[in-house]
């Protein structure tokens, strides 16, 4: 008798849950690297394991010895996510609400207490999406978040829009981000949906990374249409850079040799 093996074309949290953890356990390696540099840098604890990133400094906001606003400007450049947290760095149509008010400036309280409620829910979708069975909570995975969460996600996937609309401006329409601004990422009673747990994987992604990640997901993977690649650019918006020692040299031999040494540097160990 003929048979066929079954093959997955696309990925669902129905049908590869796995997949996602896959890439769930590199963005909480992100953070743990991102966190850790920071910390060198301002002389602070760093974090001893990957699985305590919701103990990191930056989530801390007792520490009132730091400069915040220089941990701010370090940070931010490998965390975009935290610029939402700085009024002058909100997109246009924000900032206007603010015209004729005294500047807000950086709220450091609440994105010390928004970054540790969401790392804290970064590490429990990781637990539940890795494994194939758990000992306390068998097959069934996380897929409820806090009201908390859902309100981070919802405000600043609005904000990715307006971010990206003011980057293309000129090169993408307003019609082309209707269908990414039709997606729904918290449903009522909290239950994330595909869309918002690929968005807040992504914060926390390389870009190049987020595109592989959704170029296999169920309504993520076209490009091949302006509407789509709005919305590859909108749940990217936020995507991290890792913070990657260079070498530099002046001799241009050894500099071409430096930068191949730079890429390995690059490649994981």
């Amino acid at each position: 008798m003929e048979t066929t093996d079954y093959q997955i074309t696309y990925r669902t949290l129905e049908n590869d849950p796995q997949y996602f953890g896959g890439y769930l356990n590199m963005a909480r390696l992100n953070v743990y690297n991102i966190s850790n540099h920071i910390a060198q840098q301002f002389e602070q604890a760093s974090l001893n394991e990957d699985g305590r990133i919701k103990d990191s400094f930056l989530c801390n906001k007792e520490i009132n010895k730091l400069n915040w606003n220089h941990v701010f400007s370090k940070t931010v450049k490998f965390l975009p996510i935290i610029k939402v947290f700085d009024s002058e760095s909100l997109p246009k149509s924000e900032k206007e609400k603010f015209r004729g008010t005294p500047n807000i400036g950086k709220d450091f309280n609440q994105m010390s207490d928004s970054l540790k409620i969401i790392f804290g829910e970064l590490q429990d979708f990781r637990n539940d999406y890795s494994h194939y069975y758990s000992v306390s909570n068998g097959s069934t995975r996380k897929t409820k978040i806090s009201k908390e969460l859902a309100h981070f996600l919802n405000i600043n996937f609005s904000r990715a829009i307006e971010y990206t609309k003011e980057r293309f401006l000129g090169i993408l329409k307003a019609e082309d981000f209707n269908l990414v601004a039709s997606k729904k990422l918290v449903e009522a009673d909290y239950t994330i949906t595909t869309e918002g747990l690929v968005f807040l994987i992504s914060i926390f992604l390389e870009k190049e990374h987020a595109n592989l990640f959704m170029s296999k997901i169920k309504g993520l993977r076209g490009t091949q249409y302006a509407p789509f690649i709005a919305t590859r650019e909108v749940l990217t918006v936020f995507c991290i850079k890792l913070p990657h020692e260079r070498f530099v040299s002046e001799d241009p031999q050894q500099a071409f040799l430096l930068d191949l040494i730079n890429t390995l540097n690059r490649c994981p160990k």
